[in-house]
């Protein structure tokens, strides 16, 4: 059985965390892996709501100040350094992140693992809405740049060196 470790990037807007964590729970996700889920809280305002407490560790975010633009270089390299921990020696199989508003199939985890025997970065339809990496990829592609912190620059970066560096094992189906 694989061990996931999802990371849902967070910024207010509680009640549509809260219909991603029911989308995620109510998917494959816990018949299929050994998954645990986390958030990453960028606003003090965040709150799980009662049916979610005892299935998620929420990470505040407690360097980011409430009226800051964010930058989700910074959310998303957090959770490669706290899923994986060692990449000589990692503590999951796969670290995947989504933004609160990312919902998934039914079956998403076990497509995913299909996904998996052939690449080490998979990324969705809309931007970094949903990605998925594993040690190999990081190892050779590194984190990602947070000197850009703006929407576009970021993901352009992230995925051209991605192309170069892990070329045939990297899935990119942005449209956007």
């Amino acid at each position: 059985m694989k061990k996931i470790k999802v990371f849902i990037a967070t910024y207010k807007r509680n009640d549509v965390l809260s219909e991603t964590l029911d989308c995620l729970f109510d998917s494959d996700f816990t018949e299929v892996c050994d998954g645990r889920v986390f958030v990453l809280s960028n606003h003090t305002s965040t709150e799980i709501q009662e049916r979610h407490k005892d299935k998620v560790k929420v990470i505040r975010n407690e360097g980011r100040p409430d009226w800051s633009n964010g930058n989700l270089s910074e959310s998303w390299n957090q959770a490669i350094v706290h899923g994986f921990k060692d990449l000589s020696n990692p503590d999951c199989d796969y670290v995947v992140t989504l933004q609160n508003d990312a919902l998934v199939d039914k079956n998403w985890c076990s497509n995913l693992i299909k996904f998996h025997e052939r690449f080490d970065f998979i990324k969705g339809k809309f931007g970094d809405n949903v990605m998925s990496f594993t040690p190999q990829h990081i190892k050779k592609v590194g984190l990602w740049d947070e000197r850009f912190c703006s929407i576009q620059f970021k993901e352009a970066d992230y995925d051209i060196r991605s192309i170069q560096r892990n070329g045939e094992r990297v899935y990119l189906d942005d449209v956007m």
